[in-house]
């Protein structure tokens, strides 16, 4: 038997997330849990081994160990780091707080292997289906051994098993004493393909090997033999106590198979009764049908009678000009009078004798029952037909049934055919929610419709959901605005349908798309948005949504000693899966580990150069005149990009022709996995605008309040840096990014301000732009104030 775990799809997205953000490639990577010392402190891995075991897997299966812990823990997980630093192989770190299990959850579900010892994660492990190879010890052994369908369990047999993890010897020899050499072996069978299996090694048993063990560390623990046979006694006293617990459980749980049978025979009526009610339900169904089309007539009768007199008058307007009557009706306009009041007298005539009861005026039944018309689809049909919009009876009935596949729907804007749509998908049990109603939120919300007064890039933007991630569909306006449909490019996943209201001719996104999948009255369906149009780092699309190829982009990195962050900026880099990246690294002589760091990515760099430079802004621009690409930015060494970010700047320089994209920033302190916040910049989303000169020079009322992007967030074209000089200033210790902007804004540079997060800033107190009073400042001020009494001459 092997226990299985579901993982929502939202949360397995934020632990790929997470793992690309801290370098390591979903499925490519080992979950280790060297740790688990909550209960026992005896538990933990031997930090060499764990070390040699890493080294291992990186070497021999290309697979980096990610080092998992809680907040108590760090101090074993920073030695395994360290010392895995001075063996020439690096060792990721997450440290998990409270409400994190999905994450780790998702972080195990998307590892390669579990590496670790008898722990919480090892059981998630088994469950999520990753093979398991684990250490362990004899304190309540063997009861908690992996329920995984591939695994691997070492440890050494002691006459003291059974202990409950109360050891009084210095070190626990059940553990310490395990050679390396066989998780080695282990770790290339699990990786192998042989068939599954559980496999556990005790070492050598209770032979002379395991007393010979025993009595070596009772030596180093000057423990004597008298009470080295006492500790043993009671430990067999204790182990028989629990052996007493487990057959009592055994016997109450015979007790309980026998409730159990009969729970199960009122389990199979119960379910015999639903079953007849379904049967009960499904006869109803036939009538549903019939109930429908008097539904449609009644209504249509409802409508005609209650516009009787525009309906006559539309048929004297016919027949006046089918017959040339208009000259005769002008000249006789009392007969026209009554021959208007016969023509409605007509027409009232066939509902003028009915009653409620089914009878007669005279009160003599008709003779056929009229089926009922009080339904929830009945009531929300007649609520919408009563609302502004021109959206088509069986559109209506279509989206009211669409609701029942789709939990939830999205819809970008509040015009009066979707706000119909929207309320009868809502009324068919869909969660919907609307961006862009400021001026209609309190009626939507009184439809029971989650209403944002957002627009969709701010929404993006505020929420981090730049992906739509968690609704089932969109729901789109035929009078779709461009800017909209700009922001949408490359944001579809496969399969989620996309529903256009109001769509009686040609509209925006079908001069896009083409023609729809299907179409009921005004409604049209495509089943998925177009290859181009989906997310790109999920559907791997040949193009741009525009046809043109993905474009080359040139990311330059300059180090000097910055070993500690180095391999993440690397790998944040490298692990974007971009089919035309241009990555140049310049080292300037480092001292640290860097060397050995670079030599392991030199394969996979464009260029990597290690020479002596006058400074950061020289090594920058010599990077960027080996740069080749059409679009431009460069990356610090201890900040890296955020997942998916070089696609969604093609993307956007795709979309919006712009000549500099940015868009937002997280701030991330130090080591810890997560990012405190995330900045945006004021400039409007999805909208190209000049970049302001004037407020880039405002450093007190604009800049330093956080108008602007940061540096690592921010990518241009070719085309604005060659118009702007080709060149980062090296005078400048500090403020050479701001005065890059400042000459591109000088030259008409134009900028749009997308949605999605790009980059992740470090802030750590080995940075030179750290310290309590802003140490950059000044020298901002200086540059600023020059560059303002160049522009007036003064």
């Amino acid at each position: 038997y092997v226990p299985t775990l579901t993982i929502p799809p939202r949360v397995l997205g934020q632990a790929a997330a997470l793992a690309r953000g801290i370098g390591l490639e979903p499925g490519k990577y080992v979950f280790g849990c060297p740790a688990a010392t909550v209960s026992t402190p005896h538990k933990a891995w031997p930090v060499d081994n764990y070390v040699e075991l890493a080294r291992h897997l990186l070497r021999s299966h290309g697979l980096p160990v990610l080092a998992a812990g809680i907040e108590n823990e760090t101090a074993l997980l920073d030695e395994i780091v360290e010392r895995g630093v001075a063996r020439g192989v690096s060792i990721a770190r997450w440290t998990g707080h409270v409400g994190d299990i999905g994450l780790l959850l998702g972080l195990i579900r998307k590892s390669r292997l579990y590496l670790g010892n008898d722990s919480g994660p090892m059981h998630f492990a088994g469950a999520l289906g990753v093979p398991v190879v684990a250490l362990f010890g004899g304190g309540t052994w063997p009861r908690f051994l992996p329920l995984a369908r591939r695994s691997f369990v070492a440890t050494q047999m002691l006459p003291c098993f059974g202990c409950n993890w109360r050891c009084w010897l210095e070190a626990p020899l059940c553990v310490r004493r395990v050679p390396v050499a066989k998780f080695v072996a282990a770790i290339d069978w699990v990786l192998g393909p042989d068939a599954d299996e559980r496999r556990v090694d005790t070492g050598e048993g209770l032979g002379p090997f395991a007393w010979e063990t025993l009595r070596s560390g009772v030596s180093a623990s000057r423990t004597t033999a008298g009470e080295l046979g006492r500790r043993l006694r009671e430990s067999e006293r204790d182990r028989a106590a629990r052996l007493e617990v487990i057959e009592h459980l055994g016997e109450a749980l015979k007790e309980s198979e026998a409730d159990r049978a009969a729970r199960l025979e009122v389990i199979e009526d119960r379910n015999a009764r639903i079953g007849r009610l379904e049967a009960r339900l499904w006869a109803s169904q036939a009538d549903a049908a019939a109930r429908l089309v008097v539904i449609r007539s009644l209504e249509r009768r409802i409508v005609e009678i209650s516009a009787a007199r525009a309906t006559v008058q539309r048929l004297l307007g016919i027949l006046a000009r089918k017959l040339g009557l208009y000259p005769v009706l002008k000249r006789h306009e009392v007969g026209a009078r009554r021959l208007y009041r016969r023509l409605r007298g007509m027409f009232d005539a066939p509902t003028s004798g009915a009653t409620a009861g089914g009878a007669t005026a005279g009160g003599a039944a008709t003779g056929d029952a009229r089926p009922s018309i009080h339904s929830p689809l009945v009531d929300a049909f007649v609520a919408a037909r009563a609302m502004p919009g021109d959206v088509e009876d069986e559109a209506l009935e279509t989206l009211y049934r669409f609701a029942s596949s789709h939990s939830r729907v999205l819809c970008l804007e509040a015009g009066a055919a979707s706000v119909q749509a929207m309320y009868m998908l809502a009324r068919g049990g869909a969660r919907v929610t609307c961006l862009d109603c400021r001026e209609r939120e309190g009626e939507l919300r009184s439809y029971g419709i989650e209403a944002v007064a957002l627009d969709l890039g701010r929404w993006m933007a505020a929420s981090g959901n730049t992906s739509l991630e968690g609704f089932d569909a969109l729901l789109v306006d035929a009078a779709l605005q461009p800017e909209t449909l700009k922001l949408l490019a490359g944001r579809f996943s496969p399969g989620r349908p996309i529903l256009v209201c109001g769509a009686s001719g040609e509209h925006a996104l079908g001069r896009v798309w083409g023609s729809a999948s299907s179409r009921t009255g005004n409604v049209e369906v495509y089943k998925s948005a177009p290859e181009p149009w989906l997310d790109p780092s999920s559907s791997a699309a040949a193009t741009l949504p525009s046809g043109r190829p993905w474009p080359r982009i040139s990311v330059v990195t300059v180090t000097y000693n910055q070993a500690d962050y180095l391999e993440e900026t690397l790998r944040s880099v490298l692990g974007q899966g971009y089919p035309n990246l241009e990555y140049i690294v310049l080292d300037g002589n480092s001292t640290d580990h860097t060397p050995e760091i670079l030599e392991r990515y030199r394969s996979r760099l464009a260029s990597c150069v290690r020479e002596g430079d006058e400074g950061q802004s020289d090594a920058l621009n010599k990077g960027f005149c080996r740069a080749t690409g059409e679009i431009l930015a460069w990356l610090n060494s201890d900040d890296r990009y955020a997942p998916g970010a070089l696609w969604r700047v093609a993307l956007a320089f795709d979309s919006y022709g712009a000549d500099l994209v940015a868009g937002g920033c997280a701030l991330l302190n130090d080591r810890q996995a997560t990012p405190f916040s995330t900045h945006h910049n004021s400039l409007p989303v999805g909208k190209v605008v000049p970049l302001p000169l004037d407020r880039l020079l405002d450093v007190e009322g604009s800049w330093i309040k956080g108008d602007f992007f940061w540096q690592p967030e921010v990518f241009w074209t070719r085309s604005i840096w060659e118009r702007s000089g080709g060149r980062v200033a090296k005078d400048l210790f500090y403020s050479m990014d701001y005065e890059l902007w400042v000459r591109m804004a000088q030259n008409g540079a134009r900028i749009v301000h997308v949605p999605d997060t790009l980059a992740v800033y470090r802030m750590h107190a080995r940075q030179k732009t750290s310290g309590g009073e802003l140490p950059y400042l000044p020298e901002l001020r200086e540059l600023s104030a020059r560059i303002q009494k160049g522009m007036t001459g003064s």
